[in-house]
């Protein structure tokens, strides 16, 4: 939401910084930059690539900045990995609790449960190696692994829970 708006601003800015230049450049040249005046398309086609370099500097910009916080992103990915892992150990422990059908069953999803944390971590660890090129596409890997590996972590707890019951 703060990238929109700060798109939206820097664009509007750029915008209307042109409108003031092409404002002094009537006032300081005597050139009308209206339409109908044959010498506007060479300043209209500059303003364009002013503006669409501008829109480029600031796509940049925001890249930067949000590569940036690789380092908050990072280790806030890292604490929810933690805890996502404690939560298959406490699953295990309570499958460990259980009859030995259950625990013959939850075998091959816990294993299923580890190997998406595995490679979640992985996804993580990668976020801390992450170039600027990169970083948009790990980042996005991290999160569909995180998505992923949460979903299967609420399916397995639902499955435990109805298994469990006494």
């Amino acid at each position: 939401m703060k990238t929109k708006l700060l798109l939206a601003s820097l664009l509007s800015l750029a915008a209307f910084s042109a409108a003031c230049q092409r404002d002094v450049e009537t006032r300081t040249t005597g050139v009308s930059n209206s339409p109908n005046n044959p010498n506007t398309a060479p300043a209209a086609a500059r303003q364009m690539e002013q503006t669409q370099a501008a829109g480029q500097e600031l796509a940049r910009d925001m890249n930067d900045y949000a590569f940036a916080q690789r380092a908050t992103y990072t280790s806030q990915m890292q604490a929810q990995v933690d805890e996502l892992k404690r939560n298959i150990d406490d699953m295990s422990e309570r499958i460990d609790n259980s009859s030995a059908a259950v625990k013959a069953e939850a075998r091959p999803r816990l294993e299923t449960l580890r190997t998406q944390a595995d490679a979640l971590q992985k996804q993580v660890d990668a976020t801390k190696d992450a170039t600027t090129g990169t970083w948009n596409t790990v980042k996005a890997d991290s999160q569909r692994a995180f998505t992923s590996l949460q979903q299967s972590l609420a399916d397995a707890r639902q499955w435990v829970s109805e298994k469990t019951r006494s």
